[in-house]
């Protein structure tokens, strides 16, 4: 073999290779922006689901806000519903008392009432 011929034969071994290299560096390139088009789509997902995961701590919150508020309005209908109760029963007790005196009143009326001696014999 000549020498221009070895010559010939390795720079095409050098161009393939070359191409070779340029197009496995192409591939590789193209793998890597793929990657970090997933790694940003991943990214923008993490960002949402924060987001959604914001809102609903906030609705929690509020849920609890008013959950508290009505217990508080229980307590204070409770409070008013046993001071109503015990204002009820004093009434009642005042009632009754007042009708026992009455009813002594006119016992008391009876015996002095000379007509209505008559009756009680």
């Amino acid at each position: 073999m000549q020498v221009s011929t070895i010559i010939w034969i390795v720079v095409a071994i050098v161009v393939v290779l070359a191409v070779i290299g340029f197009v496995a560096a192409r591939g590789r390139g193209h793998r890597v922006e793929a990657q970090r088009e997933r790694a940003a789509d991943i990214r923008e997902q993490a960002r949402e689901h924060d987001q959604e995961l914001r809102e609903q701590e906030a609705a929690a919150t509020e849920a609890q806000a008013r959950s508290q508020m009505a217990r508080a309005q229980a307590q204070r209908a409770e409070v008013e519903a046993e001071r109503l109760e015990a204002e009820a029963r004093d009434r009642s007790g005042g009632a009754e008392e007042s009708r026992r005196e009455r009813d002594e009143r006119l016992r008391e009326a009876d015996r002095h009432d000379p007509t209505r001696e008559d009756l009680g014999r």
